[in-house]
């Protein structure tokens, strides 16, 4: 993915696709971010992944050996990712809850930038739409993951702010009801028929994979709808990176497959 965007800077992009593809892959600085506050808990130790400003700076190894949020605020500044700064400095404690609203205040920060950066841009509507299908995807998972009890009520409180299709406090509400009923409110909106399959594959499989799997299909279905016809635009190059990291995630999942020896 690193090297897809070495071959699009050789193009010397247009001004609003250079800006778009930096704060698009800036994402994966924000994911070594989150990397590090895990290391930082001592719990998890994940990889980072060799992307994003703080990587091609030369700082990830730096990052990967912060002690505390303090020498990971550091990295950031040294970056010049100084916007989520504040952001890391509001955890107070390095519990599971405390872990996961800091990463949603993160994501929240970075998708107000995004919206606030491609709404004047050409096409700067249908990019904006893009952004806020995709929080709203990102919503309808928690929202039915929390609904098969399949994680804990703390982790389904902590939805993406920007959604267009399910406000904040629709999805609190949300939370209190069941699928069925789920389905019943979404009635009339984009994500009616999703939620009707999802909640099918889940009552025959019980497998609660199902979610994402549905979530994600109509969701591309709908990127590709909305973004894949318009020409000379910025929404080719959010096209381009969202089915590239599709590619890339499947390519990953056919090597870890024959890596964990399962049969074809």
């Amino acid at each position: 993915f690193r090297f897809c965007r070495s071959r699009l800077d050789a193009f010397r992009l247009p001004r609003d696709m250079a800006l778009l593809m930096d704060l698009y892959l800036s994402k994966f600085d924000l994911l070594n971010v989150k990397i590090a506050l895990r290391k930082v808990t001592g719990k998890e130790q994940p990889s980072p992944v060799p992307m994003g400003d703080i990587y091609e700076l030369g700082y990830l190894d730096e990052l990967m050996m912060a002690e505390t949020i303090r020498d990971i605020n550091e990295v950031l500044v040294k970056a010049d990712l100084i916007d989520y700064v504040d952001v890391l400095d509001g955890i107070k404690d390095l519990d599971r809850r405390s872990l996961i609203d800091g990463e949603t205040r993160l994501d929240n920060r970075y998708f107000n930038h995004l919206l606030q950066a491609v709404s004047p841009m050409i096409d700067g509507g249908i990019l904006a739409t893009a952004v806020t299908t995709i929080i709203d995807s990102t919503n309808l998972s928690l929202l039915f993951r929390s609904a098969f009890r399949e994680v804990s009520d703390t982790s389904g409180e902590f939805f993406l702010l920007g959604g267009q299709a399910l406000p904040e406090a629709t999805l609190r509400e949300l939370l209190t009801v069941k699928p069925l009923e789920i389905i019943a409110r979404l009635e009339g909106t984009d994500y009616e028929m999703a939620a009707q399959e999802l909640v099918k594959l889940y009552d025959k499989t019980g497998v609660i994979d199902a979610v994402d799997r549905v979530v994600e299909k109509h969701k591309f279905k709908f990127l590709q709808d909305l973004l894949s016809p318009r020409v000379l635009s910025p929404c080719n190059l959010l096209w381009y990176f969202l089915v590239k990291e599709l590619e890339i995630r499947n390519v990953r999942l056919l090597l870890k497959t024959v890596s964990d020896g399962v049969e074809p």
